[in-house]
């Protein structure tokens, strides 16, 4: 009860920073509308060949005839859809850094941040989309013991990483540098993605079932009373507040993660963010506090790449105290 608590006061806390700066839902519905652009590109292409594809020049997998070529394509399309959902999510952080700083974001200020950062966010969309492409990939050709071997170690890869993005952008550090410098600051602040993800999901997914009582009620009232009007209007309207609820919880889980992870390296949430909650979520399995994890330039822990910028410096449309 105690992190579920903790968990819904992060979540109000979100919703906070969220409502002052609503420009930044703009992220996730660039990222929602680029990622249905790229998934039509890749994948009506793709079913509409292989509909069509001489099955002769295909390759047995499991009972599906599966042409040779379909592999390669499928792996440039996992990579490109990370980059669009990496680096909208990074322009996210950035802006919802600047707020967290006292300052009054912009639509340039994110993307202009995740520019600056696009080599980085490219090296860690390829490491994703590889790591996801070969665990899925070991996924379907393995019994049932085996996908759940499979996904407990998905799951463990979700949770090393967690901060690799906010590492990327904020600590100008390399892909593989980012995962390992993730995996020091889950290990040091053990129990806060747990606290903070499990709280906006739950609440989340109760909220989706209002949704899915549109789109069922919708579907029954239709075939009850034969009204095509009243049934497609209720399925619309339920269709239409699942996309405005996942976006508004996108737009909330990055502002959190931003959050937790200013926390955990400087030891501050920042103005809407309360330090006891967020203080709260790093409690480890002996009930103390961690030390803070110092980013790049802060401390013997994790010294920097060579030309490392102090990620507490200035950010675009950031006030700071003279």
């Amino acid at each position: 009860m105690g992190r579920l608590s903790t968990s819904w006061k992060l979540m109000k806390q979100s919703w906070a920073v969220l409502r002052g700066d609503k420009e930044l839902m703009v992220f996730p519905i660039v990222s929602a509308i680029a990622s249905l652009v790229v998934v039509a590109s890749f994948m009506v292409p793709v079913v509409l060949a292989v509909m069509s594809t001489n099955r002769g020049a295909a390759v047995q997998t499991g009972s599906t005839d599966v042409p040779l070529w379909v592999y390669p394509v499928m792996f440039v399309f996992y990579v490109v859809l990370a980059i669009v959902t990496i680096y909208c999510n990074s322009a996210l952080m950035g802006a919802a850094m600047v707020r967290l700083r006292g300052g009054d974001p912009t639509l340039a200020d994110g993307f202009g941040y995740a520019n600056r950062h696009l080599p980085q966010i490219l090296g860690w969309a390829l490491i994703s989309a590889t790591v996801g492409m070969v665990l899925r990939s070991i996924q379907q050709r393995s019994g049932l013991v085996g996908r759940l071997v499979v996904g407990l170690i998905g799951a463990a890869w979700q949770f090393v990483t967690y901060f690799v993005v906010p590492v990327l952008i904020f600590e100008d550090a390399g892909p593989v540098q980012a995962v390992k410098r993730s995996a020091l600051i889950v290990r040091q602040r053990w129990g806060e993605q747990i606290a903070g993800t499990v709280g906006i999901g739950f609440v989340s997914g109760l909220l989706s079932l209002i949704g899915v009582g549109l789109i069922a009620g919708g579907a029954a009232a239709g075939v009850a009373t034969r009204s095509a009007v009243l049934g497609a209007g209720l399925v619309v309207l339920g269709v239409v507040y699942l996309v405005a609820l996942t976006i508004v919880t996108q737009a909330m889980q990055g502002i959190y993660n931003t959050a937790l992870y200013r926390f955990a390296t400087e030891g501050t949430g920042g103005g809407v963010f309360s330090d006891a909650d967020l203080a709260g979520t790093f409690r480890t399995k002996d009930g103390r506090v961690p030390p803070i994890v110092p980013p790049y330039g802060h401390g013997p822990m994790t010294p920097g790449p060579p030309g490392a910028s102090d990620p507490r410096g200035p950010l675009p449309g950031e006030i700071r105290p003279q």
